[in-house]
């Protein structure tokens, strides 16, 4: 299934370039110049993934220490 999802993502109108694809990460840039990048992870992971790619690094940096 990620492949599928890769697929369509890099696949869609909006997309200008991609910049990499690969079987659970793919990076795109829009027709307006934005930067976006998917990532399809099993669903267990999702909480520990999405603390990771949204904080900041000092944030975790600090959570790892503090693990």
């Amino acid at each position: 299934m990620p492949k599928e999802v890769m697929d369509f993502f890099t696949k869609l109108p909006q997309v200008k370039l991609v910049n990499a694809k690969g079987a659970t990460k793919s990076s795109v840039t829009l027709n307006n110049g934005l930067n976006i990048d998917l990532r399809v992870l099993p669903e267990n992971e999702f909480g520990s993934a999405l603390q990771y790619f949204t904080g900041s690094k000092d944030h975790n940096v600090a959570f790892e220490k503090n693990s």
